[in-house]
């Protein structure tokens, strides 16, 4: 498969979803936060402000599953991480360009 540009570090060569994987690849909004932040101002035809956007979106998503979580829990006490089996796991399909159920 061709990898478009976008998705490629410039130095390393680091494909956007190795990054995800390897540092969000159990949380599904941070993951594709993550890709919206690394190919900002790179895709071609989209505005640098639209990927920022759509980036903070998910993360807003996550606070917010984050705090029903808590709450489910009745941890209110502050934000806390959920541990990791509280979390749901995420495949990228990078080639369809939407998350698949792990």
């Amino acid at each position: 498969m061709d990898t478009p540009n976008y998705y490629k570090g410039k130095v390393y060569g680091y494909e956007a979803h190795e990054v995800i994987e390897d540092f969000a690849g159990d949380n599904y909004n941070i993951g594709v936060a993550i890709a919206y932040l690394l190919r900002a101002g790179k895709k071609e035809n989209n505005d640098i402000k639209q990927e920022l956007n759509k980036a903070i979106d998910h993360l807003k998503f996550e606070l917010k599953r984050q705090n029903n979580v808590e709450k489910l829990r009745g941890d209110n006490k502050g934000t806390k991480r959920i541990r990791k089996e509280n979390t749901i796991p995420f495949n990228y399909s990078w080639t369809a360009k939407t998350p698949r159920k792990g």
